[in-house]
């Protein structure tokens, strides 16, 4: 149980970490950035220390396609975290469970009892409720631009979900570590190209040196050392989590996990950030913790 635990932990600082960057707003892109590259580099140490470089090309592939999606996920909640908080972003991006459950049900044939179907249910509830804004006297190209925000962040949070389905399905456990991989450098691809575009666009970015720090800890910019801080609770939350499923049951660990990080991160949101929500989105949230839970016993 104390990987469970503290994979959970890893999860809310991914999160909190993500929403102070946001909230410095020319930091976001380079403290995403780094988190991709450190994970990258962590995965290829991975690789390389259990030699696992014979996958097959569909895994590195889909691995490829499925760290595109990661960069764009990022971009899409740089816009959410901003509107909506922490706690609202996370907690509907659980909402994408959906879409694994559903492509186990249909396509692979997995049997779903009745508290299954009634998780499910709560979770399809949730998603207009959490999502919910009132946006009185907004033009309707910003009220448009936002819930196509809100359809992107599920859309692509799924995809990547079914594709870490497919590759559970139909490759071999040796590959994983190359998926792993795949996915973190297709990342750090698509994160790099963004941050140029944008200093491209928008000017240099923060200055290097941080004020208020002596000696050579300030010349380490503060979007390297947040960056850092994101690449490794996104790495060690992976391997923590694959710790806890060999010795706490999926019916177990599955649910803590996933309702454990929204609420978790919720409440951090409140405390720290003061984000406060509207009966509507409590109520959405509060269905999205159930369903977490039930989709998962």
């Amino acid at each position: 149980m104390g990987y469970l635990v503290a994979a959970v932990a890893l999860a809310v600082s991914f999160g909190l970490i993500q929403r102070a960057a946001q909230r410095r707003r020319g930091h976001y892109f380079y403290v995403t950035g780094t988190n991709y590259a450190v994970a990258a580099l962590v995965a290829l140490a991975w690789v390389a220390v259990r030699s696992d470089w014979q996958a097959s090309a569909l895994t590195y592939w889909v691995g490829a396609l499925n760290g595109v999606g990661f960069a764009v996920l990022i971009i899409l909640q740089y816009f959410m975290l901003g509107q909506r908080g922490v706690g609202v972003t996370f907690a509907l991006g659980s909402l994408a469970l959906l879409a694994p459950i559903t492509v186990s049900l249909v396509v692979f044939g997995e049997p779903a009892d009745l508290v299954t179907l009634v998780g499910i249910a709560l979770l399809v509830v949730a998603a207009p409720l959490i999502a919910y804004r009132r946006m009185p006297m907004l033009p309707a190209v910003r009220v448009g631009l936002y819930w196509a925000v809100v359809a992107g962040l599920l859309g692509f949070t799924a995809g990547t979900l079914i594709s870490w389905k497919v590759i559970n399905e139909v490759t071999p456990a040796a590959d994983r570590g190359a998926f792993v991989l795949a996915t973190f450098a297709g990342a750090t691809v698509i994160a790099g190209l963004t941050l140029a575009i944008r200093r491209w666009s928008e000017g240099p970015g923060p200055p290097v040196r941080r004020e208020g720090h002596a000696g050579a800890l300030a010349w380490i910019p503060l979007p390297v050392v947040m960056g850092v801080g994101l690449g490794l609770c996104n790495v060690v939350q992976l391997w923590l989590f694959l710790a806890a499923l060999r010795e706490v049951p999926g019916a177990v660990a599955f649910p803590v996990h996933s309702a454990g990080t929204v609420l978790l991160i919720t409440l951090a949101g409140w405390i720290v950030w003061r984000e406060r929500h509207g009966p509507v989105t409590l109520v959405g949230i509060a269905a999205a913790l159930a369903g977490l839970v039930l989709v998962n016993l």
